[in-house]
């Protein structure tokens, strides 16, 4: 009897001590996944900006405040859905190559750089009812690299699009996912369907300006016959309640709150 509880607590001993050296494995080749996501990343971080993309509801203010809206036209918003996990893996590299080739980048560094992309690009798992999935398509989940990817994905489809109708569209700028553009009127369901011709898998949304206005991030945007005006934009949904500040809450709440009313 002695000999077998012995037996048992050396079992639960190895037992014990396997899981933790797969756990210490586990940990290692996150941290070695999410090394080489950074690396990746640092290589395009400091690269030419966008020309259509936006930073901030700020600068775009600013950006379209010089615009004197022509005649004919219009103001559309396009959003793409589920942006992060719509992304096929082959237009992901064949983005990442144009834009390493555009930039001056030899060969072997354009090499380099698409196979630690692959590499990233394979390893994204995650959980579903405690089964394990591994990704097929769209950018790893969490990852400091689907960020990044996706800038460069959609920078691609910027020009594309641009060069594709440009007598159609007088202005087009982006923020992550959200487009707002300036088109002609009659060429709103044109470009919807041209950008869906763009993927198969990348699918958009649209809203078109109703009485001269269209609300994008959080303006609402006034198209005047000379100017346009703007001013906050809140949601139909959104409470009319604030977390007072003196209350337990964390910090980073309030400011964003306090931020949100000084708006």
């Amino acid at each position: 009897m002695i000999l077998l509880k012995r037996r048992q607590r050396r079992e639960d001993r190895e037992e014990k001590t396997e899981k933790r050296r797969q756990r210490r494995e586990d940990r290692e080749e996150k941290t070695e996944k999410r090394n080489v996501e950074n690396q990746i990343r640092n290589w395009f971080i400091n690269s030419s900006p966008n020309i259509y993309s936006i930073t901030n509801p700020p600068n775009f203010i600013e950006d379209i405040s010089s615009l004197s809206p022509p005649p004919q036209h219009i103001m559309a918003s396009f959003d793409i859905t589920s942006l992060y996990l719509s992304l096929p893996h082959s237009l992901i590299t064949d983005s990442l190559h144009s834009f390493l080739s555009t930039a001056g980048t030899d060969n072997q560094t354009i090499d380099i750089i698409l196979q630690l992309t692959k590499l990233c690009l394979s390893m994204g798992t995650f959980t579903f009812q405690k089964q394990y999935y591994s990704q097929i398509r769209g950018t790893p989940l969490g990852s400091p690299l689907s960020s990044i990817i996706s800038e460069i994905v959609l920078s691609f489809l910027d020009r594309w699009i641009n060069l594709t109708l440009p007598s159609d569209i007088y202005y087009w700028r982006r923020y992550v996912d959200d487009i707002f553009c300036i088109i002609k009127s009659d060429s709103l369901h044109l470009i919807q369907s041209t950008l869906h011709s763009f993927n198969s898998h990348i699918k958009f949304t649209y809203e078109a300006e109703q009485n001269f206005v269209l609300p994008f991030l959080d303006i609402l945007i006034i198209r005047t016959p000379n100017k346009f005006h703007f001013t906050v934009y809140y949601k139909k949904t959104i409470p009319p309640q604030y977390t007072h500040f003196s209350s337990n809450s964390p910090i980073a709440y309030k400011l964003i709150q306090s931020g949100h009313y000084q708006r």
